[in-house]
């Protein structure tokens, strides 16, 4: 990957690494196994690149850790969260952020 692109992928994956990592440090489910969390990083790496419009925002592992957990299904906590955001893509987007902030400061 070149120039600007290849930069968007390295900070990409250095913001979702840096989530993950901090992740549920507490849970077992992390805790006692280490490819829970490479799980959740590829989760979250493929949501980003598959959803340029949404990307990756702080926050995001959380959620996804939360369907991860409860699952415990990788494909079908991966869906749980894709639908989710999906329907729900406002409050993750930059273009909802705007419109958030346009509409409390119309408050």
């Amino acid at each position: 990957m070149e120039g600007s692109e290849g930069d968007r992928v390295r900070k990409l994956v250095y913001l979702i690494n840096k989530d993950v990592h901090r992740t549920d440090r507490e849970q077992p489910f992390y805790r006692d196994n280490e490819e829970n969390s490479d799980i959740l990083k590829d989760l979250l790496v493929t949501y980003s690149f598959l959803n340029p419009d949404v990307g990756y925002v702080q926050g995001m592992n959380e959620l996804l850790s939360m369907f991860l957990i409860t699952i415990e299904d990788k494909v079908a906590a991966y869906w749980a969260y894709s639908n989710y955001l999906t329907r729900n893509k406002i409050f993750y987007s930059s273009d909802g952020l705007m419109a958030k902030l346009n509409a409390t400061a119309e408050l």
